[in-house]
C-alpha cells in the first residue's frame, strides 16, 4: 500500500506610491507587500516572517550552522531560493504564492508549505529564471520527504495543444508520494518500465492542457528518498536521476507522432543527513493484519564526527516506546572506519527501564574540520538493532470502513542521544513507524488522482476553526451545501470527533470557501475526510 501524504500544508521610491498589504491572512507565515510607480505597473516584494516560522518550526542552535533554507513559487513558473525576493507578473491574475521554509538540522518531515492565494496585477515583467528546469527543494536524505520541482515551458513560438509532461524517477531511490499542481495539470498515469533502467524504471505522465508560446508553469511532486540511496558506508555514493520531458502529440497519416518540446535531467547524491547525527526506522510501516505474531521495527543510528579535532569517546543512549516489546530487543551490529584498529565498542540494555546504552572507546573518529580529512565517510559510524511491536489489540475494529482503513491508526516513535567526548548531547530527529489497520484495504480516492479540490488554509490552523479553499471546480458549479458535501473529522488516534462540524459556506468569484467549527479539535495533527460528489478526499489538520 503507498502511503500518501498531503502536505497541505510582497519599498517606496520618490517615484512610487505603496500600497501594503501585509500579512497574507491565509498564511501567516509570506509577507508581502508592493508598490506602484506613476505608469501602473506592479512589483512585489515577498518576505518569510521567521519570526513566527522559528516559533513554530524552530532550529537547533546547539548546530553552528542551523538555518531556513527557501524556495518560492510565485505561481507563474517563476521561482527563488532567495529569502526575499522581488518579483513582477507578465499579467492581472489570480494565483497561488508558496513558499518551503525547511530549517537545516531539524527532523521536520516533509518540510513545511505555505500558501497565499492572491490577487496580483500587471507589472514590467522580468524573467526570473532564465530555463525551465529539474530542481530538488533540498538535499535527498534517505527516508526524508523532499520536492522535486519542475518548472516547464512552451519554448516553441507556436502554441500546443494537450501539452503532456513526463516525469522520470527510480524506484531504487524515490518513492513517489504526492504532487501539488499549480494549473490545470492532472496526473493520468504512473508507469513502471525496467527498460528504462539503470537510471530509471517508473514515470509520472501529467496532461497539462494547452500552452501559449512562453507560457510556463510549475509542478511539484514529494518524493521520499529510499534508504538504497545511501550506499554502502566506505563506498561511493550512487547517483540519483530525476528528468522531466515536456511533448505533444500530433495525429497524422503515420498515426500518433510525439515531439519533444524540452527534456531536462537532474544528477544528485543523497546525504547522510543536514544533521548527520540521526535515528532512522528502517521499517516505517506496518499493517495489523500482521499483528498477531508481532513484527520486528529495525532500526539503524547514524552518528558524525563534525568537529574540528578526532573524537575519542562516543555514546549513544536510546529509550524504546512502550509500544515495542522490551523483552526482544537484538543488537544487529556496529560500525566505524576504524574498527579494525580499535575495538572499544560496548552496549548495555536494560529491559526493565527499555534503556540501550552504546559506547565507542578511544575509537580516534576523524572530524568533518579536521585539517587534512577530505574523505567524509572516514568521519561516520552507526548502530543497528532491532526490537518486536508489543501486541496490540484494536480497539473498535467497526469503526474502521475503507476510508479509514487507508489511515495510520498510530505511531512509534523513537528519538535517541550522542555525544562526542565532553560535548553537550545532541538529540536525533524523532523516527517513526506507521502502523495501519490492513494491507487489504480498499482506499479513499487520493488528491493525487487530480488537481487538488480541497486546501486548508492556513495549515497550522488559527483558533478553532477549519476554513477549506476549494478551488478548480466547474465555472457552472452551483455551490456547496450540507447535502452535496460532508465531512469526518478524526484526531490524531483517529478517535471520531463527537461535536457538530457547523460547516458554513462563502462563494468567492469561481472559487467556494468552507468553513468549519470544530468546538473539540485536538492540538496536533488531525484528519479530515471529505466526501464529495461520489468521491472522498483526505486532508491533514494541523492545530
Amino acid at each position: 500500500m503507498k502511503k500518501k501524504h498531503f502536505s497541505r500544508r510582497i519599498l517606496f521610491s520618490a517615484l512610487s506610491y505603496m500600497l501594503f498589504l501585509g500579512v497574507n491572512a491565509q498564511s501567516p507565515y509570506i509577507n508581502y507587500s508592493y508598490t506602484v510607480d506613476l505608469n501602473g505597473n506592479y512589483t512585489y516584494t515577498f518576505t518569510p516572517d521567521k519570526v513566527k516560522l522559528e516559533q513554530d518550526y524552530p532550529l537547533d542552535y546547539s548546530n553552528p550552522e542551523a538555518d531556513y533554507t527557501f524556495f518560492w513559487s510565485f505561481g507563474d513558473g517563476d521561482y527563488s531560493f532567495k529569502e526575499e525576493i522581488v518579483h513582477t507578473y507578465k499579467s492581472t491574475q489570480t494565483i497561488d504564492v508558496m513558499l518551503i521554509a525547511t530549517p537545516r538540522y531539524s527532523p521536520i518531515d516533509p518540510p513545511p508549505a505555505f500558501y497565499s492565494f492572491i490577487t496580483v496585477h500587471k507589472g514590467n515583467y522580468s524573467n526570473v529564471n532564465d530555463d525551465p528546469m529539474v530542481l530538488i527543494s533540498r538535499e535527498p536524505r534517505p527516508a526524508y520527504n523532499s520536492f522535486a520541482i519542475v518548472n516547464y515551458e512552451n519554448t516553441l513560438s507556436i502554441p500546443i495543444q494537450k501539452a503532456k509532461l513526463r516525469f522520470y524517477f527510480n524506484t531504487q531511490h524515490f518513492e513517489y508520494f504526492d504532487e501539488q499542481l499549480f494549473n490545470s495539470e492532472m496526473n493520468i498515469s504512473t508507469t513502471t518500465d525496467t527498460a528504462l533502467l539503470p537510471k530509471y524504471d517508473n514515470y509520472i505522465t501529467y496532461d497539462v492542457g494547452n500552452l501559449a508560446p512562453k507560457e510556463k508553469h510549475t509542478i511539484l511532486i514529494e518524493l521520499q528518498t529510499l534508504l538504497g540511496a545511501m550506499g554502502d558506508l566506505g563506498e561511493p555514493l550512487p547517483e540519483l536521476y530525476l528528468r522531466a520531458e515536456l511533448y505533444y502529440e500530433v495525429n497524422s497519416s503515420k498515426g500518433i507522432v510525439e515531439y519533444t518540446v524540452q527534456d531536462y535531467t537532474m544528477v544528485t547524491k543523497a546525504v547522510g543527513g543536514w544533521d548527520p547525527n540521526d535515528k532512522l526506522a528502517l521499517t516505517n510501516s506496518l499493517f495489523y493484519n500482521n499483528m498477531a505474531a508481532q513484527e520486528w521495527v529495525d532500526y539503524r543510528i547514524n552518528f558524525q564526527n563534525i568537529g574540528l579535532a578526532p573524537a575519542k569517546n562516543v555514546e549513544i543512549i536510546d529509550t524504546f516506546s512502550f509500544d515495542l516489546d522490551s523483552s526482544t530487543f537484538v543488537f544487529n551490529q556496529y560500525y566505524h572506519p576504524k574498527k579494525a584498529i580499535y575495538s572499544g565498542f560496548s552496549y548495555v540494555y536494560d529491559s526493565a527501564t527499555r534503556i540501550l546504552k552504546c559506547n565507542f572507546s578511544n575509537i580516534n573518529l576523524d572530524g568533518t574540520k579536521q585539517r587534512g580529512i577530505t574523505n567524509m565517510e572516514e568521519t561516520k559510524g552507526y548502530v543497528e538493532f532491532k526490537i518486536k511491536t508489543m501486541r496490540k489489540q484494536i480497539f473498535n475494529p467497526s469503526l474502521f470502513t475503507h476510508i479509514d482503513s487507508c489511515l495510520p491508526y498510530y505511531q512509534i516513535e523513537n528519538r535517541a542521544y550522542i555525544s562526542f567526548d565532553n560535548a553537550d548531547t545532541i538529540a536525533t530527529n524523532i523516527a517513526t513507524t506507521d502502523l495501519y489497520i490492513s494491507s487489504n484495504a480498499s482506499c479513499f480516492t487520493p488528491h493525487s488522482s487530480s488537481t487538488p479540490l480541497f486546501t486548508v488554509v492556513p495549515n497550522p490552523i488559527k483558533g478553532g476553526n477549519i476554513v477549506i479553499r476549494v478551488t478548480n471546480l466547474p465555472p457552472t458549479f452551483g455551490g456547496f451545501n450540507t447535502s452535496n458535501i460532508s465531512f469526518n473529522l478524526y484526531n490524531s488516534t483517529f478517535s471520531t470527533a463527537t461535536c457538530s462540524l457547523n460547516p458554513s459556506f462563502s462563494s468567492l468569484s469561481t472559487n467556494h470557501q468552507i468553513t468549519l467549527h470544530p468546538s473539540c479539535l485536538s492540538t496536533g495533527i488531525n484528519y479530515l475526510v471529505i466526501i464529495f460528489s461520489g468521491q472522498t478526499y483526505l486532508v491533514l489538520v494541523v492545530k
